[in-house]
């Protein structure tokens, strides 16, 4: 008996030590960060989804013209050797554009594949790693996670899709600002929509990021990109006299799943 008790006591300072020796969740912000960035280091493969709207209102001459955009975007991506396979859909003033990308890794080289009419003809294209953009999905969560390591702080507990996650708010400013706009796609659309190349943005950008309770991987983050679009779009659209812009409201969501349960992704059927 006297064996027993002294065990128990010996167990329950080992773990009493044990749990001053590790902060709890959200306690810690740079220390729940690093594990996410350990976790996401570590993945195979991972499925993304993304969805981006973008709303403005352009006045002259006593009308005013509603001009949405959104874009959605999924992508199965395989990390060692890379391949990824994507399919977006854009809409842009009522225009609607699809277009499929399939991007595998040669060596120290990568070759992107596009289609815009569903798969009948493909155009190649070389590319190299710092090109990968928002096609590069572990790339693109060590990039916010380092961000989010410093400055953000803890929000709480949410349940996500039936999952416990810890949400973390903060916001993303200066050079990382521009960076961030060029991972998610949202410069290409502008620079199509207002006809100006090299978009480049100042400001604050608002940012959520939601990790799993008990893995750390990340699971989603948000952006609110509508101060820094409305600052963008009043400079390139508003130095025509008389013509302001009204309204900008801009979001982003990146939702990130199926952590290592890709095996494969087949070449799409016409790639030579």
């Amino acid at each position: 008996m006297k064996k027993a008790l002294i065990l128990a006591l010996s167990l329950s300072l080992v773990l009493s030590l044990a749990a001053c020796g590790s902060s709890a969740p959200g306690e810690d912000v740079s220390s729940d960060f690093a594990r996410a960035q350990e976790a996401a280091a570590a993945l195979e493969s991972v499925h993304m989804d993304m969805d981006m709207n973008i709303s403005f209102a352009i006045s002259g001459g006593g009308q005013s013209v509603e001009m949405p955009m959104t874009m959605a975007m999924s992508m199965d991506s395989i990390t060692e050797p890379m391949v990824c396979d994507s399919t977006i859909s854009m809409n842009m003033f009522g225009a609607e554009f699809a277009a499929r990308n399939y991007i595998e890794q040669d060596g120290e080289s990568y070759v992107s594949y596009s289609s815009a009419d569903n798969g009948a003809t493909w155009t190649p294209q070389e590319m190299a790693e710092s090109d990968l953009g928002r096609f590069d999905a572990t790339g693109s969560v060590g990039f916010y996670m380092d961000i989010a390591s410093n400055g953000f702080a803890f929000a709480g507990t949410e349940e996500l899709d039936g999952v416990k996650a810890l949400r973390y708010d903060g916001a993303i400013s200066g050079e990382q600002l521009n960076e961030a706009m060029a991972l998610t796609g949202a410069d290409e659309m502008l620079s199509a929509a207002t006809d100006v190349q090299g978009a480049t943005f100042e400001g604050s950008m608002p940012m959520s990021i939601w990790l799993d309770s008990e893995s750390f991987l990340p699971l989603r983050y948000d952006m609110d990109m509508s101060e820094i679009m409305s600052a963008y779009m009043q400079a390139s659209l508003g130095e025509t006299e008389g013509v302001t812009v009204d309204v900008v409201t801009a979001a982003v969501s990146i939702r990130l799943s199926n952590f290592n349960g890709i095996d494969s992704i087949a070449r799409p059927e016409g790639i030579a």
